[in-house]
């Protein structure tokens, strides 16, 4: 049986309590509860399928029970065809109705409210969906906020007036991946692509007005939340202070890369994703510890 490896990026976040639909918790994240309450769903009656208004989308959520208990984050695209190819011959696969390809993104829950995400596609659910979803349907309120690297916990809660600009750089090859992380700044980077006959990309996010940098502060970090999984396809990412040392993005926030070892399989599947987020957490037990200590003083 051959064993492909395949390099992945597993990104780290803090589960934090929200106002929504279902109650809110105190403490750490009842991760064990959620998933018990997401295994209990009956996926077969389509209730628990979230479309998307604007494309031929839906999502939902499934655990995935082994060594390490995974929940399933699942885009699926109800209209896409697929065509194989084998020696010359060029064959569509055909799928019921009701039937669509569907790609994962992998969370495994990890004590004081830690969790992991693997994406295995820019087509599979990102940090905001999932936990809008888990909000929905597994009985607690939640948001996943990105875990900042310790050393700079301090740098990035800080007051909007002293943010001058965000500045992302990237290279044209690599605007389908990160459409994936932020719709909002791929989109303006193709609009650049568009004039501009470089292979490189450079976009500046800012206000002028210093009335209107509490809120543009406030939408930015959940944008940059959002693309935690994405930031390392950047050439540069920084935020732009107007007093002190700007902030790297590329090494803000907790995230590692590994190599994911696929056997016999043409995908990531739930075991191999368990393997990868297993490395991953051993890989950044330093990193996360501070950014847990740091985020127990600071409460």
């Amino acid at each position: 049986m051959s064993i492909f490896r395949k390099s992945v990026t597993v990104s780290f976040f803090v589960v934090e309590p929200s106002p929504g639909p279902e109650k809110t918790f105190a403490g750490d994240f009842p991760a064990d509860e959620v998933l018990d309450t997401v295994a209990g769903l009956d996926l077969a009656t389509g209730d628990f399928h979230v479309k998307d208004g604007l494309f031929a989308n839906e999502m939902f959520c499934t655990v995935h029970e082994g060594p390490m208990r995974l929940l399933g984050a699942y885009s699926k695209d109800l209209y896409a065809a697929v065509a194989t190819e084998r020696k010359g011959e060029i064959r569509e696969l055909e799928m019921s109705d009701g039937e669509g390809i569907v790609d994962a993104t992998y969370v495994a829950f990890f004590p004081d409210s830690v969790a992991a995400l693997l994406r295995t596609s820019v087509k599979s659910p990102g940090s905001a969906r999932t936990a809008s979803w888990l909000s929905l349907f597994g009985g607690y309120s939640c948001f996943f906020s990105a875990m900042p690297q310790g050393d700079v916990m301090n740098r990035l809660d800080r007051h909007p007036s002293e943010i001058s600009s965000v500045f992302f750089r990237a290279k044209k090859s690599r605007l389908d991946v990160i459409l994936g992380g932020s719709s909002s700044v791929a989109a303006a980077l193709e609009a650049a692509a568009k004039v501009s006959r470089s292979s490189k990309l450079g976009l500046t996010l800012g206000v002028e007005r210093q009335s209107e940098k509490a809120e543009w502060w406030h939408e930015m970090r959940a944008v940059l939340a959002d693309m935690i999984e994405v930031l390392p396809e950047f050439e540069s990412a920084r935020i732009e202070v107007t007093h002190g040392k700007n902030i790297n993005l590329l090494d803000a926030y907790v995230t590692a890369r590994v190599e994911a070892e696929i056997d016999g399989a043409k995908r990531i599947r739930p075991v191999d994703a368990a393997r990868a987020i297993a490395d991953a957490y051993e890989q950044e037990q330093a990193a996360i510890r501070m950014a847990v200590s740091s985020r127990h003083l600071g409460s």
